[in-house]
């Protein structure tokens, strides 16, 4: 079974990292022929995993028997990727959550975890981030996206927090790429660093708590569900004037509260499903829907060192022992197998 791994995804990036990069090393490590972007295409490819940019249709009509899956799978419902979505066998998703938003596109769906191998706290050594004597530093990496929901009831948390205890929010994002963030900043001491490869984890390492901002509560539900349902459907249908209205990102998983666990921090994140099957189990992680609740649980970290060192402790050895690139290929494998029937490694 031969693979060929095609993007045009900025290779600075994490999905460049864990897709084409992490994955095609683990799957040579198990034994199959795996290039990515190769100058020259081969003639005998088992299975294409590209990214939504592609030719897929020009990729299928020259190499019709192929399995082809492909990446971002939200690209999909788009109009225009209709043909596109006609050409591909299957999808990879990026967790449980992810995958059942995208069962209705008609393709099989294999879920596979982002896993960032290329952390290696040893070489992790050299302190990048001061800190002030008692100072706790929140640690953030993603994009401005996610920092602008901090605007809402977990910045307003984080205001309330920072009247009682020295707190400084360490984001690490592109700012090249995305500009400064502004919008929804909170009112605390933050400091804004530029994201690259070689040095975002060193940020984050220097960190006492990771955080995970990824929902963000519907403006007034129940004003707007009243005027909804008696002006339009003329009935209640079943609602009740306590009910939260959350938003999620059809592709939300855990992979930023990997990274952290990885690193020996501790997290508080929004309630993504994949973290509720995960770290808060393995008792490495908090969730908080309410500003109730961000600043609760993160003033019980701030307040106990020990605390968080348990819990950092506790997402280290659950990641260690659950997550892997090699672990993730093996998935791939067995369900390509399973699936289309692609044979094993030719001995």
């Amino acid at each position: 079974m031969n693979f060929v791994f095609l993007s045009q995804t900025d290779k600075e990036l994490g999905t460049y990292r864990i897709w084409f990069e992490n994955l095609p090393a683990a799957l040579d490590r198990l034994g199959y022929c795996a290039l990515t972007n190769p100058e020259r295409m081969p003639n005998d490819v088992s299975c294409f995993i590209v990214s939504p940019e592609q030719d897929i249709c020009a990729l299928r009509e020259r190499f019709p028997k192929a399995i082809i899956g492909t990446l971002k799978p939200q690209f999909f419902f788009r109009k225009d990727y209709k043909a596109k979505l006609s050409a591909i066998n299957f999808f990879i998703a990026g967790s449980r959550f992810e995958r059942d938003q995208i069962l209705g596109l008609g393709c099989d769906v294999v879920v596979l975890r982002h896993v960032d191998s290329g952390i290696d706290i040893p070489a992790l050594n050299l302190r990048v981030t001061k800190k002030e004597k008692n100072e706790v530093l929140l640690g953030y990496h993603g994009n401005r996206q996610h920092l602008e929901q901090l605007g809402g009831y977990i910045g307003e948390a984080l205001e309330s927090i920072n009247r009682h205890h020295a707190i400084r929010l360490v984001a690490v994002y592109n700012i090249k790429k995305t500009g400064q963030w502004e919008k929804g900043r909170p009112r605390i001491p933050i400091e804004d660093v530029q994201w690259h490869l070689d040095s975002y984890a060193h940020h984050l390492l220097d960190c006492d708590i990771g955080i995970v901002p990824n929902i963000s509560s519907h403006t007034n539900p129940r004003l707007i569900r009243k005027i909804i349902d008696s002006k339009i459907f003329g009935v209640w249908r079943g609602s009740h004037q306590e009910d939260i209205v959350f938003r999620q990102k059809l592709t939300s998983n855990a992979g930023r509260a990997f990274v952290f666990a990885q690193l020996k921090l501790p997290v508080v994140a929004c309630p993504i499903f994949e973290i509720l099957e995960t770290l808060v189990p393995a008792q490495a992680a908090f969730v908080a829907s309410s500003k109730a609740a961000w600043e609760s649980e993160l003033t019980a970290l701030i307040r106990d060192p020990s605390l968080r060192e348990r819990m950092g402790l506790n997402g280290y050895k659950w990641t260690s022992q659950n997550l892997s690139a090699d672990r993730e290929a093996g998935i791939l494998i067995e369900f390509l197998q399973s699936k289309f029937g692609l044979g094993p490694v030719e001995s």
